[in-house]
């Protein structure tokens, strides 16, 4: 969730909290919530505005650039209906394992906050900026965070940029699709070589990200020949591992939940809900909201002063 707190000196401060139920959405989940079955779309807005935080990164608005029409305005009322029930998160994988990596060889590990990992401060500072750069003199007199941070605004305002997104889409599958097959190439001339490049990890709850996509890019490497990589793959391998590293509940397509079940247990790793389960998704979500405590529910925040 972001929230507006005031400081000392009256000024606002933006905070970056993670909910104690956050979920992520695939493109496919996007578009049925936001354009199917208006009951089902009613029940998991009101879980999420319950005690919940929706996932999002860059690759989201990527994917969800394509919608136009009356298919866009139900995907942005959608997202607008969460408030500021989202949580702002790298694209990059490898970026985040990295951080992780930093936090441990740092000797940091025991104060690490994980949201400060995982979040993209970034994104929320092109959002604040976009927010009251583009927006009518007095319109923003209401500084109320749900109003503020309305995902469905940012939406239409990242559809602006398309083409560079497009474009950022198509570098994302060259440069995974040429990473895969030299690692491929490296793993056949050595088989071992793997075990140094992409240990076989055990499960550690401090660091899923790094255990996530260690595992799925030795999956990866291994179906190298049998499942090639194929159009979106650079922006749906980023989004399989911080979804399945950071939420317990998440929506991917089937080949990337098959991928997801065949890292080794035993894990903490989200349980994965392809387009068919959609509406199991939504009842357990619901579940796991309402047997959350309400004090409880917090699990991470980031002060992040404007």
């Amino acid at each position: 969730m972001i929230h507006f707190e005031a400081k000392s000196d009256g000024w606002p401060e933006i905070k970056i909290s993670l909910e104690g139920a956050p979920v992520f959405l695939d493109q496919f989940a996007m578009k049925k919530l936001g354009k199917e079955d208006s009951a089902r779309r009613s029940r998991f807005t009101k879980a999420m505005r319950s005690g919940g935080d929706l996932v999002f990164s860059v690759s989201n608005a990527a994917e969800l650039t394509g919608p136009t029409g009356d298919s866009a305005e139900q995907i942005k009322e959608f997202l607008s209906g969460l408030g500021a029930h989202w949580f702002p998160v790298e694209m990059d994988a490898k970026t985040v394992s990295d951080r992780e990596a930093n936090m441990l060889f740092s000797g940091q590990v025991g104060g690490m906050n994980f949201a400060d990992v995982i979040a993209s401060k970034n994104l929320v500072k092109d959002f604040f900026r976009d927010r009251l750069t583009t927006q009518p003199k007095g319109a923003m007199s209401d500084l109320s965070s749900d109003k503020f941070f309305d995902l469905g605004w940012f939406m239409g305002r990242l559809s602006t940029q398309r083409n560079s997104i497009i474009a950022g889409k198509r570098k994302l599958d060259k440069v995974l699709r040429e990473r895969i097959i030299e690692h491929r190439k490296k793993h056949d001339h050595d088989p071992g070589w793997i075990e140094k490049a992409f240990p076989n990890l055990p499960f550690d709850s401090r660091f899923p990200i790094t255990f996530t996509y260690a595992h799925l890019m030795r999956i990866m490497i291994a179906e190298a020949k049998s499942h090639q990589i194929v159009k979106n793959d650079g922006i749906d391998f980023g989004q399989a591992v911080m979804a399945a590293s950071i939420t317990k509940l998440a929506t991917l397509d089937k080949h990337w939940k098959r991928r997801i079940e065949k890292i080794p247990q035993p894990n903490q790793l989200a349980r994965i809900y392809c387009e068919s389960e959609l509406d199991e998704f939504v009842c357990d979500f619901e579940k796991q909201v309402a047997n959350i405590p309400r004090r409880n529910r917090l699990i991470e925040h980031i002060p992040f002063v404007t």
